[in-house]
């Protein structure tokens, strides 16, 4: 079975990479309701794997790299990214805020 995760999706469980939501237990809650079965640090090596992040600010984590339109993670971990070919440029934004 594969996962299927949008920018707006990889930008979503960065925001409760924060030790804030961590240790209040915020972000376990997040992962077992939205992606039963993953931890936060398996996210992590895999998002690191697919080199599709960037630091936001210094000191303030990470965003998915802008340029991402999906990642497409296979059962055995092995990871699809798509790139979004018509960004051209960094739009600065950090996605993992509904708003």
């Amino acid at each position: 079975m594969s996962l299927k995760l949008t920018r707006r999706d990889i930008d979503r469980i960065l925001h409760h990479a924060h030790f804030i939501p961590v240790s209040k237990g915020i972000t376990k809650k997040f992962i077992t309701e939205n992606y039963s079965g993953w931890t936060l640090g398996e996210f992590k090596e895999v998002f690191d794997s697919a080199k599709i992040l960037v630091v936001r600010q210094a000191g303030c984590g990470w965003r998915c790299h802008w340029n991402l339109k999906e990642l497409v993670i296979n059962g055995d971990l092995n990871v699809d990214v798509v790139w979004n070919e018509e960004t051209r440029k960094d739009d600065g934004r950090f996605l993992g805020i509904n708003r």
